[in-house]
């Protein structure tokens, strides 16, 4: 017995020296040099993944559709429907934000109905956490702040504080760029997390992530990345989410220790696992495809930032469309300068087209007989084509005055700089006055080919609105804001954002004038369908 308590002893004396020994053993096996060959391999594997993004995505709605169809059984019981709307939420969840709170809300409501309170709290929660995407972040704080924790047993506790984190790390982001008011915000999201770390079960996976991410929150770099290591080695397979917040926070560790081809390895890792999950909620692409364009890889960049852009569209987190607008300014140069990279090959490509277009007129030449016997049928073709003609010259025209515009840009820019007159050339594009002298040149020119096009269109608007409500415009005006898009609409650009993105208004405002221009229409129901038919007869 003596013998035994001695040994215990003895173990527990030297049991933190030994679990220090080990975790430094593992932590040099972990931090094994990431080469530019592997974040190659893993750019390669994710390049692979995103042409099969489609496929995953149509795996998602077909689960959706599943339990949707699941829902309509007759008679099915009040416990089958909370957990069928339960599941139903969650799938929603990265992929249709907004979707996602109603199903959360509709499950909570279902639940308050039956009495069911331990189901509507299950909902509440999930609800309160989503919410900040879609961009109701006080009725979020209001409704969580309602939830008695304390009062919950273990289960929905740590569902509460894990959302609780969440929906206050949520929040925080948003204000990623004041720094006081971040700092309130993401010291709420700490303190939940370190009660969940207090009450979830030591070295679960859940207990292990948020110790980890606690020590990175709070700059202990190494020791979190340890963490998050032991996690990715766990012989138990991770949820895809967890997976690729794990490989997210390395990326940021990666950063902080100015390791290049570690940041960009755990970024296309994570990225990876959002997209066999079917997640369009996420940052790791966007962060990828900044991080490219900074080093060259404009090819790429240019690619993710806009696959980036249209996931946070189509997911509908109002919030991450906000985040990921931000890189719309690296977008279009990532965009100029592989128009400027590509300029000899272009110049080729003319030269080739030249020769083909020779090469066509000689043959036009020797067919020219047989082209006077189809020249009825070429007359009807040529009235076909002539709107296709207008659309083309039109562009050609804006392009080439776009290149100009950009060489002049350029050689005064050159210029100022050359002569030591920076601070000209920054007062000179901080004014925004030359994105708003080819933003009004942009809309003369559109105005023009539209009406050259439509030449009614004005006219043929209001014969559509109330008398009291009809469109007035000015001497100077072929077009105002209202026409210019309902003339994109009529041009089969039917999307707000779309139209936004042209008329460099935000998406927000152009709901707001269709929404102005149905209510003065005569039928308000038709009324788009009807500009859409204007000039088909």
């Amino acid at each position: 017995m003596v013998t035994n308590r001695f040994i215990v002893k003895i173990i527990l004396k030297y049991l933190p020296v030994l679990i220090l020994i080990s975790a430094n053993s593992i932590s040099a096996k972990q931090f094994a040099p990431i080469s530019s060959a592997d974040a190659g391999k893993m750019l390669n594997e994710l390049d692979k993944q995103l042409s099969l993004r489609k496929n995953y995505l149509e795996n998602r709605v077909k689960r959706i559709d599943s339990i949707k169809y699941q829902l309509t059984i007759p008679r099915l019981p009040v416990t089958k429907q909370l957990e069928l709307t339960w599941k139903l939420a969650r799938l929603y969840e990265g992929y249709l934000s907004d979707s996602a709170v109603i199903y959360f809300r509709r499950g909570q409501n279902t639940a308050a109905l039956y009495n069911h309170n331990e189901w509507e709290i299950k909902f509440k929660i999930k609800k309160c956490e989503t919410m900040p995407l879609v961009a109701l972040f006080n009725e979020a704080i209001a409704e969580y702040s309602t939830i008695h924790i304390d009062s919950l047993n273990g289960r929905l506790k740590i569902l509460a504080l894990d959302s609780g984190r969440q929906l206050y790390s949520y929040v925080a982001s948003f204000y990623s760029d004041n720094p006081e008011a971040y700092r309130i915000w993401i010291e709420k999201s700490m303190y939940f997390q370190e009660q969940l770390i207090k009450y979830t079960e030591p070295n679960t996976p859940i207990n292990t992530y948020n110790r980890a991410e606690y020590l990175f929150m709070t700059g202990k770099y190494r020791q979190a990345g340890i963490l998050f290591h032991s996690l990715l080695n766990n012989r138990h397979p991770l949820e895809p989410y967890m997976a690729a917040r794990i490989n997210h926070k390395l990326s940021k560790i990666a950063a902080f220790n100015s390791n290049h081809n570690e940041e960009i390895y755990y970024l296309a890792k994570s990225a990876i696992a959002d997209i066999k999950s079917a997640t369009l909620e996420i940052v790791s692409l966007q962060d990828l495809g900044q991080q490219l364009y900074t080093h060259g890889d404009l090819k790429r960049a240019y690619s993710y930032l806009a696959i980036a852009l249209d996931n946070s569209v189509k997911c509908h987190a109002v919030m991450r469309m906000l985040q990921t607008s931000q890189a719309l300014p690296v977008i279009q140069q990532a965009h100029s300068e592989t128009i400027n990279k590509s300029q000899k090959r272009l110049y080729t490509a003319v030269i080739t087209m030249a020769a083909l277009v020779i090469i066509l007129i000689t043959i036009t030449l020797l067919f020219r007989i047989e082209l006077i016997k189809k020249k009825r049928l070429e007359k009807h073709l040529r009235k076909a084509n002539v709107i296709k003609e207008m659309y083309m010259s039109q562009f050609l025209h804006l392009s080439t005055i776009y290149m100009n515009k950009l060489n002049q840009f350029c050689k005064i820019a050159s210029r100022k700089i050359s002569t030591g007159r920076v601070d000209e050339l920054y007062q000179m594009t901080r004014s925004g006055r030359f994105v708003e002298d080819q933003i009004q040149e942009f809309y003369t020119t559109f105005d023009q080919a539209f009406l050259h096009i439509y030449p009614t269109f004005p006219s043929d608007v209001n014969n559509l609105l109330k008398p009291e409500e009809k469109i007035t415009l000015t001497n100077n005006e072929l077009l105002n804001t209202d026409l210019r898009i309902l003339a994109f609409i009529r041009l089969g650009v039917e999307e707000s954002p779309r139209i936004a993105q042209a008329l460099n208004y935000s998406v927000h405002t152009i709901y707001s004038y269709r929404n102005r221009l149905k209510n003065r229409a005569i039928n308000r129901d038709t009324f788009e369908q009807d500009i859409l038919n204007i000039g088909k007869n």
